[in-house]
């Protein structure tokens, strides 16, 4: 039964990422912000695809990078983000092969360089971004797709 109420509200939150994009293009997109410890926020994030997962004998990881992450906690839209994050996942679910693992991570960095498109121009960034990522082991998109 949780399995069943766990696909009914992907595909709620789904609907609702649709009428966002309305909002969006309507330009009537607003931020409401709070207060949440990341790992609690990520593996929140990932319970409705692992069940996904599971059913197709996909394992989702979460690796922490570093403790710092682990243990901080951050300013965000958890909607929004969370709306970010299940489109990544999707994908990865969507194009990762049985019997592969999906992972996500998360690391603090002090300081990173924003590249320009040509990787000509590099900008400093600012200190303390967090940086979630999702690693799959699909064949990923092709040089001409890029």
């Amino acid at each position: 039964l949780s399995d069943i109420k766990i696909s009914v509200d992907v595909a709620l939150n789904t609907l609702n990422d649709l009428l966002s994009l309305d909002k969006i293009k309507s330009n009537l997109m607003t931020i409401e912000t709070k207060k949440v410890k990341v790992s609690d926020f990520i593996i929140q994030s990932l319970r409705p695809f692992k069940v996904q997962a599971k059913a197709v004998n996909i394992e989702i990881d979460y690796d922490v990078y570093d403790e710092i992450s682990n243990n901080h906690s951050i300013l965000i839209d958890t909607i929004k983000m969370e709306q970010v994050l299940r489109n990544f996942l999707s994908n990865a679910l969507k194009f990762s092969p049985c019997k592969s693992t999906i992972t996500v991570t998360t690391i603090v960095l002090n300081s990173f360089t924003i590249s320009i498109i040509d990787g000509v121009e590099k900008i400093p960034g600012p200190k303390g971004v967090l940086r979630i990522s999702v690693k799959d082991q699909g064949a990923g998109i092709s040089k001409d797709n890029q």
